[in-house]
């Protein structure tokens, strides 16, 4: 795991931040893409271990069956292993395709377990709350 502890210049410890992988929600169009669909979240292990350490978690693209129980609870496996290789998971959005908004971000933490949500945090993310033009 990355959650190392490193001396700066002035000898001070500084915590790494988590290292995570990216993945897609569909066939890739470039070689360094790696796509994962939430029904079949097997791949992900050897993705993140390795020999020498591993990664700390993954950002999955969007899918809609993260909105489904089946999904949410897949999602949820990944955080809460019992063999101790515990992952944070962080979500994201295509700008413009993907839902970016409270009750999806909600969803995503209360029932997926979702450490980490990226959102361009648009005027209407939550209705109750005013941006200013």
């Amino acid at each position: 795991s990355s959650q190392q502890h490193l001396a700066n210049n002035n000898n001070s410890v500084i915590q790494l931040p988590n290292i995570m992988l990216l993945t897609v929600n569909e066939p890739p169009n470039k070689p360094c893409e790696l796509w994962v669909d939430v029904s079949d979240l097997s791949p992900i292990d050897s993705w993140l271990a390795a020999s020498d350490g591993s990664l700390d978690g993954i950002y999955l693209q969007y899918q809609p069956a993260m909105m489904e129980s089946s999904g949410a609870q897949a999602i949820r496996n990944l955080g809460e292993r019992e063999e101790g290789r515990n992952y944070a998971v962080g979500v994201w959005g295509f700008d413009g395709r993907d839902p970016d908004d409270w009750e999806t971000f909600h969803w995503l933490v209360q029932n997926c377990g979702m450490s980490y949500v990226n959102t361009g945090l648009p005027r209407e993310f939550k209705k109750d709350v005013v941006v200013p033009p």
